[in-house]
């Protein structure tokens, strides 16, 4: 009988070593162009750890970048999840295989006319679950990769926050620039309200046009005030980011600075790159691993199971037992049908929202770095376009002052030069942007902690 027992332990342990039930999971592939649209060249190297907003060599952004890795509160988040990630993995795997109590107690009894008696019992008891057909092994690899997606979600939301604190930043300091040209354009049509005025006193000059110059001045001062208004949204949007007090940073942005432009081309790399390269990306192809490993636990779910159950009690006398238990599951079968096919229809739904994923991505990068160039080409006309502009209002001006032309051809040419100036330098903003955007969605960047 002895022997039979041993025998009977020793195949079930052998049985735990064959291969877990369902299917293992393989790294995802599909067909990638060789190159982007707009070009590109050897794969990148590294792009996570490229810090890409120092580019833009703007020492204010640097410090608010690194200040919103540091205490953004979704990152405080993703950081809290990885945590919860590793403690439920640390629960897999052995710990899950193994429970056990030990319990003590003292009792005191007695009765008239008996004596007082003592009884202190201790109890160890202990079960080990054999893995005989992998279900706990697949637990395991889910809950790790689990974790593995929760690492690159936190990828993913340091991206997301240093692509939202250089937009902010960026329509700043558009806000800025357009209220430094609309100041130049109050100037220039308080200039021409006064020639208007030098001009009425000589009797050269109506009251309407008089009201016409006055108009076009209050609409510039109304601009002014909407992008001053601009201005602040921007800063106080991005300390939102930041999870900081806006004052301090409103004090320094007020300050004033350039408008962000990062000059030269970015790489592109290769799309088979995004593979690799993007948070968002790896995010999908662990949650599809670990959908693969829970199709596995549910497939042991449907299979017999064996346990090694024991116990020592310490008390008078001694008794210990100690014996394998084996369980199939009969009643609720349909229920654990049910739970498999269902898991098979969300390792399905888990492909196809990887390939999404690549799909998106590759979107991402062709739509970006189509729009920069674009943008850029914009930018050389529109500079041209301002220059132009400028030359034919000082020149309207010089007519106007001499009675060569009309005051509605002086206010035409300062609306136009004001609208070219505005227009380019929003087309800077649009580029930028579009350019931090392409950052991104290269991957370049997000294993940056600080």
């Amino acid at each position: 009988m002895k022997t039979q027992f041993i025998l009977s332990t020793m195949m079930a342990l052998s049985l735990s070593a064959c291969t877990a039930v369902g299917p293992d999971f393989t790294p995802p592939t599909m067909d990638m162009p060789a190159a982007f649209t707009a070009g590109g060249g050897s794969s990148l190297q590294s792009p996570e750890l490229q810090m890409w907003w120092r580019e833009l060599k703007d020492p204010l952004l640097n410090d608010l970048v690194a200040q919103g890795l540091a205490n953004n509160l979704t990152i405080q988040s993703s950081l809290a999840r990885i945590r919860k990630s590793e403690a439920q993995l640390r629960a897999t795997g052995i710990n899950a295989q193994t429970t056990g109590n030990l319990t003590s107690s003292v009792n005191r009894a007695g009765a008239d006319n008996l004596p007082t008696t003592t009884n202190d019992t201790s109890i160890l008891s202990g079960t080990f679950v054999i893995d005989l057909f992998g279900g706990i092994k697949r637990g395991q690899e889910q809950a790790a990769a689990n974790l593995e997606a929760s690492g690159f979600n936190l990828g993913d939301a340091r991206a997301a926050v240093t692509q939202s604190i250089v937009m902010h930043y960026v329509s700043a300091r558009f806000a800025q620039e357009a209220a430094a040209l609309t100041r130049k354009t109050v100037a220039s049509r308080e200039q021409t309200l006064s020639l208007v005025r030098a001009k009425r006193r000589a009797g050269t000059a109506s009251e309407f046009e008089i009201v016409q110059a006055e108009a076009d001045l209050f609409t510039a001062k109304a601009d002014l005030q909407g992008y001053l208004s601009n201005f602040e949204s921007a800063v106080f949007a991005m300390t939102t980011v930041l999870d900081a007090d806006p004052a301090p940073i409103l004090h320094k942005m007020q300050r004033g600075a350039s408008q962000p432009n990062p000059r030269g081309a970015s790489s592109l790399g290769k799309p088979a790159d995004l593979l690799r390269n993007i948070p968002s990306v790896r995010v999908a192809e662990s949650t599809y691993a670990a959908a693969v490993a829970g199709l596995g636990v549910q497939e042991a779910k449907l299979l017999p199971s064996l346990t090694l159950s024991g116990s020592l009690t310490v008390s008078d006398p001694h008794s210990w037992s100690f014996g394998p238990a084996f369980s199939l599951p009969v009643f609720n079968r349909p229920a654990l049908k049910a739970n498999r096919d269902a898991q098979i229809a969300a390792v399905e739904e888990a492909a196809l929202n990887w390939r999404a994923a690549v799909r998106a991505a590759v979107g991402e990068v062709e739509t970006q770095s189509n729009s920069l160039v674009r943008s850029n080409r914009q930018i050389a006309l529109l500079r041209s376009a301002v220059g132009s502009s400028e030359t034919a209002l000082t020149l309207n001006k010089a007519n106007f002052e001499a009675g060569r032309s009309s005051l509605i051809e002086l206010l035409d040419a300062e609306r136009t030069t004001s609208a070219r100036r505005l227009a380019l330098a929003a087309e800077v903003q649009s580029a930028t942007i579009e350019w931090a955007n392409l950052q991104v969605a290269l991957g370049r960047g997000w294993k940056i902690a600080q």
